[in-house]
């Protein structure tokens, strides 16, 4: 149960649970909040003297200008298992307090789906988990517009400590779309591809205990002497990943083939599952690919046997 991960500061919705802050009971903008820096944002967001971003690779900063706020949780839209949580867990520095205590880990009196808790102190805080003390808890960590190269800078033993401490067995990367405007020559493809590798390295020391899983990018349109159609550089993109993966010995899911290759983004567009910008699925596309995600992990699970 439980939605997992959540930042303390969120400025994009999510699917499951609306959330917003508030300093003397009064509702505040996320410019008006903590500050928050990325290790996957711009130079002028990122820390200046700290590589302690914490596993959802953000930080929100309490000091002297905010020292207290209240959180507030409600679910979004239907309810669902991922509404419904009876354990909080908050990444933070020693110098916060979570409604008054210095434990940040604990099982609530009862099965809630909405929440209200008071943050306080001076230090970081890397997050806010709603969760369930037993089973299978899923964390859904989005970098919007990172290209992935971005776990070595962040605190080894950070992510180590998390990663034991939460007894985290799989580890799902999604990246290279992003990359594509820029990726526009195979070396340059070739080239993100080994720096991939690095961060895959990386991941596979800090969480020993987990098996990882690559899923490549998408299909994607662009725009070629007045015709749409896909990346020149997206095949070899996803070629050079799996070969990447493989190097590694993680598994790698190609989201590209299983849409159909070349120009299915166009199919995909007819058939109402994408948005015309050619890049992006709507709602009903980002299901579709993950049933065909879960048909493969199915297939892959039932030939292992």
């Amino acid at each position: 149960m439980g939605s997992g991960l959540l930042p303390l500061v969120q400025t994009i919705p999510t699917r499951t649970i609306v959330q917003y802050l508030l300093i003397d009971g009064q509702r505040i903008t996320a410019r008006e909040g903590p500050k928050r820096f990325l290790v996957y944002g711009p130079k002028n967001q990122q820390r200046d003297s700290s590589n302690h971003y914490g596993v959802m690779g953000q930080v929100a900063i309490l000091d002297s200008l905010c020292d207290s706020v209240t959180l507030h949780v409600e679910p979004y839209g239907k309810l669902t298992s991922a509404n419904y949580f009876s354990q909080l867990r908050v990444l933070a520095t020693k110098d916060i307090l979570v409604d008054g205590s210095r434990k940040h880990v604990g099982a609530l009196r009862d099965t809630l789906t909405r929440l209200n808790i008071d943050i306080c102190g001076e230090g970081d805080v890397y997050g806010v988990s709603l969760e369930s003390p037993t089973g299978v808890i899923v964390d859904n960590i989005p970098m919007r517009g990172g290209s992935g190269n971005v776990f070595t800078k962040m605190n080894r033993k950070q992510l180590s400590d998390f990663y034991a401490e939460t007894n985290t067995r799989l580890i799902i990367l999604q990246f290279g779309g992003n990359v594509m405007p820029w990726a526009n020559t195979e070396e340059r493809v070739r080239g993100y591809a080994n720096s991939m590798r690095r961060q895959i390295r990386y991941l596979k020391e800090c969480a020993p205990n987990a098996s990882l899983l690559f899923i490549g990018p998408s299909d994607m349109l662009t725009v070629v002497d007045g015709e749409k159609m896909s990346y020149p550089t997206i095949a070899y993109m996803d070629q050079q990943l799996a070969r990447a993966a493989a190097a590694e010995g993680i598994a790698y899911w190609s989201l590209f083939r299983s849409m159909g290759g070349e120009g299915s983004m166009l199919a995909w567009q007819e058939k109402g599952l994408a948005s015309s910008d050619g890049v992006h699925f709507y709602r009903s596309g980002a299901n579709r690919a993950g049933e065909m995600l879960w048909a493969w992990l199915k297939r892959k699970i039932e030939e292992s046997k």
